[in-house]
């Protein structure tokens, strides 16, 4: 049975990897997004953006037949560290 689990093991680990690198793209360019706001005197919290990403997201999550409540739990945790991430910036 453990020998049938894996290859499937092993491509969780290679998306695990992948998802690892996408995330840490993101927060990079977060980081720039919170230099530029700081420069700007802008709010770090948009929240007219922050409904267009979750929208998105939610409709392409509903096409790919995935939990609407995991994904907005998962754009609300990710959203909630690039706020983070842009308070820290100077």
């Amino acid at each position: 049975m453990k020998n049938n689990l894996l290859p499937y093991r092993n491509k969780i680990d290679t998306i695990d990897d992948k998802l690892i690198k996408i995330l840490s793209e993101r927060f990079k360019i977060v980081n720039k997004i919170g230099k530029l706001k700081n420069v700007n005197n802008l709010a770090i919290q948009d929240k007219i953006r922050w409904k267009e990403i979750l929208d998105s997201n939610l409709s392409k999550a509903d096409s790919l037949k995935l939990s609407k409540h995991f994904i907005t739990k998962l754009f609300s945790l990710i959203q909630n560290h690039s706020i983070e991430i842009q308070k820290k910036v100077k």
